[in-house]
C-alpha cells in the first residue's frame, strides 16, 4: 500500500474508533500493548465487509495472523465482534467499498480522501 493510501484507510479506521467502545476491545487485546495490532484488526474487519467477505473468512484470516505472531484469539469472540461491527460501522464499510472502488478506477487519493470524508461526515 502506498503512503498516500494509508491517509484514506487511517481516516476510514480513525472513525471506525468513535463508533463503538473501543476501550472495551482494546481490553481484550491488553496483554499484547500494542495498538497497531487493534487497528489492524478493526481495519481487517471493514476491510472485509467491504470486500463482501463472510464473518467466517474475516475471522479466519485475522486468526492466521495472529498464529504468525505468536497469539490466538477466541474464536467465538472474534466472530461476534466482527459480526457486530457490520451494523456499527456501517458508514466506514461504505467508505471503504467506495475507496477500494476508486482506486480500482485509477483515481488519485486526494479525490477519494474527499469522498472518503464526507460518507463518514453524514449525520
Amino acid at each position: 500500500m502506498k503512503q498516500s493510501e494509508d491517509i484514506v484507510w487511517n481516516t476510514i479506521t480513525d472513525s471506525a474508533k468513535k463508533r463503538f467502545d473501543y476501550d472495551d476491545f482494546r481490553k481484550v487485546f491488553a496483554d499484547m500493548n500494542r495498538d497497531s495490532v487493534l487497528e489492524n484488526v478493526l481495519f481487517q474487519t471493514i476491510a472485509g465487509h467491504a470486500a463482501g467477505q463472510s464473518t467466517d473468512e474475516i475471522a479466519a484470516e485475522i486468526s492466521q495472523q495472529f498464529l504468525l505472531i505468536g497469539h490466538t484469539l477466541d474464536e467465538n469472540y472474534l466472530k461476534r465482534f466482527i459480526e457486530n461491527r457490520r451494523s456499527d460501522l456501517f458508514r466506514e464499510i461504505k467508505a471503504a467499498e467506495q475507496a477500494l472502488a476508486f482506486y480500482d478506477m485509477g483515481l488519485q487519493t486526494p479525490g477519494i480522501l474527499l469522498q472518503v470524508r464526507s460518507i463518514l461526515d453524514k449525520p
